[in-house]
């Protein structure tokens, strides 16, 4: 399936990008590419092969959480860039 103009605007849009016309062809060609590799993909027989997930062998190494009891407060302040009030300030996220 081709590419269209509406595809990169939409997809620029989507990204809160505003593009230029000649980065919309720019774009629309590189991606066009791009999606002409998986089409080449979808043609390859993968009957019988597993799927990898961990291509290194290693595998997470996961802890229990602890809940500790910091008894020095102050000293637990002394780590943060800002503190108001005895707590730790962080920016608004809104």
């Amino acid at each position: 399936m081709p590419l269209s103009q509406k595809d990169i605007e939409y997809a620029a849009t989507l990204s809160r990008l505003e593009l230029t016309d000649a980065e919309k062809e720019k774009f629309l060609t590189q991606l066009g590419s791009i999606l002409g590799y998986f089409e080449k993909l979808n043609e390859l027989d993968l009957e019988g092969v597993e799927p990898i997930y961990q291509v290194t062998g290693q595998e997470n190494r996961l802890r229990e959480d602890e809940v500790k009891n910091t008894e020095n407060r102050e000293e637990l302040l002394q780590n943060s860039p800002e503190q108001e009030g005895g707590f730790i300030k962080v920016p608004k996220v809104l």
